[in-house]
């Protein structure tokens, strides 16, 4: 099987290498927090929305690394309806600075598949881990 590298203008100037081997192509090392590319291979719009197709379309563009994070196992909360919550670090306001001012986010899956975000601030997370201990009788 043979192979062909090469590097294709992508959206907004971001360059993205592709090796194509037959007649399959895949995307591979996409350029990192380059304009127009996620870190995991989706493109976004000017507003940092995800536009491809799929579970994290209309999603922000930290969505998938953050989800990735939750898969390691790296959620400081989890609710009993499936919701994910990260308190966010100095990491994560450097890699993606449209974070900067929140405080954590929460991530959850709908009935279909797909992703829902919301962004919270410190008042917002403490507020919604009173209701659950409200709801839980703590």
């Amino acid at each position: 099987m043979s192979f062909a590298w090469f590097v294709v203008g992508g959206l907004l100037g971001a360059s993205v290498m592709y090796v194509a081997a037959k007649e399959r192509v895949w995307k591979v090392n996409p350029v990192i927090g380059a304009p127009g590319i996620t870190d995991e291979g989706y493109a976004y719009d000017e507003n940092g929305v995800i536009q491809d197709p799929g579970k994290f379309q209309g999603q922000p563009r930290w969505a998938p690394a953050m989800w990735a994070l939750v898969l390691e196992g790296s959620a400081d909360e989890g609710l009993p309806d499936g919701t994910e919550i990260l308190i966010l670090d100095d990491d994560d306001y450097r890699k993606y600075p449209e974070l900067v001012g929140v405080y954590a986010v929460a991530l959850w899956k709908d009935g279909h598949g797909f992703f829902d975000t919301m962004e919270l601030s410190k008042a917002e997370l403490e507020d919604l881990m009173s209701e659950r201990e409200d709801e839980e009788g703590y």
